[in-house]
């Protein structure tokens, strides 16, 4: 039988090989449990992946959830797996300046595959190369508002729970 936790850990897993840019965890993990679970898969990866260049690096935003903050943490970080807790996703995801400059961390063109640039007013724009983890509650956000439809075009998206049920229905 899968579970939330092993689904939630193949999707870690390809955020760290870089296969994905993005992973939005739809979940009723607690943040705690999330961080945990994120913690520890990390951790294999990187005890499985010495041979690499590029150690992956993984930061949390602990930031007050401002957009100049947002931009200048994500510059800051530009190459690091960053993670955001459910309580600055959501604040994020309701904005439409803080949905655009997630969409350049995460979304690329449909056509060439090209990252996007983030950028603000005022502000240079840069490329961020690393990826990008947000962890909201299960039905916090109506993915299919147009707002999003970015996000949901070029982000793995997972709602955990129907996941491993639907999984678990065919087996």
């Amino acid at each position: 039988m899968t579970t939330p936790t092993e689904i939630l850990q193949i999707r870690l897993e390809h955020i760290l090989s870089r296969i994905t840019t993005g992973l939005i965890c739809c979940s009723d993990f607690s943040e705690d449990e999330f961080k945990r679970l994120w913690c520890e898969t990390f951790d294999k990866f990187k005890d499985s992946s010495k041979s690499m260049k590029n150690e992956p690096k993984q930061i949390t935003f602990d930031r007050k959830v401002t957009v100049t903050n947002l931009y200048n943490f994500l510059s800051e970080h530009r190459d690091s797996i960053v993670f955001f807790s459910p309580a600055d996703a959501l604040i994020m995801l309701k904005s439409a300046a803080f949905i655009r400059i997630l969409e350049g961390a995460m979304c690329s063109s449909p056509h060439s595959g090209k990252r996007w640039k983030i950028s603000v007013d005022f502000k240079t724009p840069f490329s961020f190369t690393g990826s990008v983890i947000i962890s909201i509650p299960v039905g916090a956000v109506n993915w299919k508002l147009k707002k999003y439809f970015n996000l949901h075009r070029d982000v793995v998206i997972v709602n955990l729970a129907e996941n491993a049920r639907k999984i678990n229905l065919l087996k």
